[in-house]
């Protein structure tokens, strides 16, 4: 752990390179959407995609740190769209399940087939020391905001994340 005060032109660099990334990657982030056109609805399909296909409600807030309002609001729009169907779980009717759709699924598939291309070339063009090296960066990075961040933050509210995400 480095504990010298950085020097400010560093500090002035790495902010402006951290922006720029930023936008970068979400540039390229919405390119790839395909069905989904909002990352937050991206993020849910891929959520359930990872939970085999059906997840509750509930456990899709919790899992990516956004209120219950926001799961049902990004439920309804992909619900709309034919991506996921919504049900009463077997188990408890008290809750909801979501479900990916056929056409849900082939959205997400596409979707990753997009990110992953891209990934490659960005692998290609780094070459394999350069790419273990960003991984590694990127978790340090990631560790230190996990760490920064505050226990009490609240979650995501309804359009907050996704008006953030697209900011220019």
């Amino acid at each position: 752990m480095h504990t010298a005060f950085p020097d400010s032109r560093l500090v002035h660099e790495l902010l402006l390179a951290i922006g720029r990334f930023d936008r970068a990657f979400h540039s390229c982030a919405r390119r790839s959407l395909h069905e989904a056109r909002k990352p937050g609805q991206a993020l849910l399909l891929f959520r359930l995609y990872h939970h085999g296909g059906t997840a509750r409600m509930s456990a899709l807030a919790n899992s990516l740190k956004v209120s219950s309002p926001n799961i049902t609001q990004v439920v309804r729009e992909l619900s709309a769209r034919g991506l996921v169907a919504r049900g009463p779980d077997p188990n408890d009717r008290r809750a909801t399940l979501v479900s990916l759709t056929e056409q849900g699924r082939a959205a997400v598939e596409e979707m990753r087939a997009i990110a992953c291309a891209a990934t490659e070339k960005l692998v290609s063009r780094l070459g394999e020391e350069q790419a273990r090296t960003l991984i590694a960066l990127l978790g340090e990075v990631e560790a230190f905001l996990l760490e920064e961040a505050p226990q009490d933050a609240p979650p995501c509210r309804p359009g907050v994340c996704d008006k953030e995400y697209h900011r220019t």
